[in-house]
């Protein structure tokens, strides 16, 4: 009779490209980004690894482990690294990261990521090689691109002072976001600036009872960040088993006693410091990305005052209640106002 041990199928790991289960023999393991992957994903960001050493990007190009320390950006255009300048932990400070593909290569530049590279840099941070704004990363599931991550901000800084002519002009370099199915727009918030348990799971509810509309304004639905409950609710019980547990609940999953055992959900958890949104469609568009920006910092702010018997009694967690709420605002979210006007219910090309 085979024993328990043998009846289980043992997870060892996810690939970290498409989260396939894999067991001890089938996980491969990359020394650029101390990553898992299969077989096949493992080969292809091998491979773009080496490319990329190849290529002589003057360390713009980071790999895909490259943390620095934070760089706090403040409305007023300041910045502070390791602590936030104004003091206050309660701020909502949000990263980006904007995947992009070189999808037509130039005759003068040819197929090289030096001269997008540079573009991005030189404008955004003011100067070459500086990572107080944004820096660039490689990932696996980039073909032939680079991923633009930005600092900690707050909405102010995103709508004021970053200079987002630097992701605007990739399009002429022959960049795109928009068309490339690999690439994806991640926005963090910080865990810190919830007020409470409470508000962290209001925002939860927002996110995940929400779906059709939050699907028609990102733009698309994508298995790398899926609207599954099931998924959400999945948590890691025992890694050394590899043993999931279901019905882990929504305080659990903010109290962080749990976590997503799927990290392509729609709002990953497995992140220490950061709540990450994972469904927008990515665009070299300053008007796309600003607008995801501002639907962040709006869904923090909505769900920091409506109470339970306001969901209860009032459906304040319905949409239709938080973009009502999103135009009492006046012109601080006037461009999500008008993305939510022009895109939901309705399907179209990049806005």
């Amino acid at each position: 009779m085979p024993t328990e041990y043998e009846e289980e199928e043992y997870v060892y790991a996810h690939c970290i490209d498409c989260g396939t289960e894999l067991d001890e023999d089938s996980a491969w393991y990359s020394e650029h980004d101390n990553e898992y992957r299969c077989e096949r994903h493992h080969d292809r960001h091998e491979e773009l690894c080496a490319e990329n050493e190849d290529d002589d990007d003057n360390g713009f190009i980071h790999n895909y482990s490259f943390k620095p320390s934070p760089n706090f950006l403040e409305d007023d255009g300041t910045a502070s690294f390791y602590t936030p300048a104004n003091g206050h932990t309660k701020t909502l400070y949000m990263g980006f990261e904007l995947e992009t593909e070189l999808t037509r290569p130039t005759v003068v530049r040819g197929n090289s990521l030096m001269p997008g590279a540079e573009h991005v840099l030189s404008t955004i941070n003011k100067r070459i090689g500086s990572d107080n704004v944004v820096y660039l990363k490689d990932d696996g599931s980039i073909s032939h691109g680079f991923e633009i991550v930005s600092h900690p901000m707050t909405l102010g800084f995103a709508m004021n002072h970053f200079d987002w002519s630097g992701i605007e002009g990739l399009k002429g370099l022959g960049y795109d976001a928009w068309k490339a199915s690999s690439c994806g727009l991640h926005i963090h918030l910080s865990r810190d600036a919830f007020a409470d348990y409470g508000h962290m799971m209001r925002f939860f509810l927002l996110i995940l009872k929400n779906r059709q509309q939050l699907v028609q304004f990102a733009g698309r639905e994508s298995h790398y960040a899926k609207f599954d409950m099931d998924a959400f609710f999945n948590a890691y019980h025992d890694y050394d088993s590899g043993k999931t547990v279901r019905g882990s609940t929504l305080a659990s999953h903010a109290k962080q006693y749990s976590t997503n055992n799927d990290r392509y959900t729609a709002i990953n958890l497995q992140n220490n410091n950061t709540i990450e949104l994972r469904f927008f469609r990515p665009s070299l568009l300053a008007s796309t990305v600003k607008a995801c920006l501002q639907f962040c910092d709006a869904a923090f702010n909505y769900t920091s005052e409506i109470t339970l018997p306001q969901i209860l009694q009032n459906q304040a967690i319905q949409f239709a209640s938080f973009h009502s709420w999103v135009r009492f605002q006046g012109d601080k979210y006037r461009i999500l106002d008008e993305r939510i006007v022009e895109r939901c219910g309705i399907r179209g090309e990049d806005i």
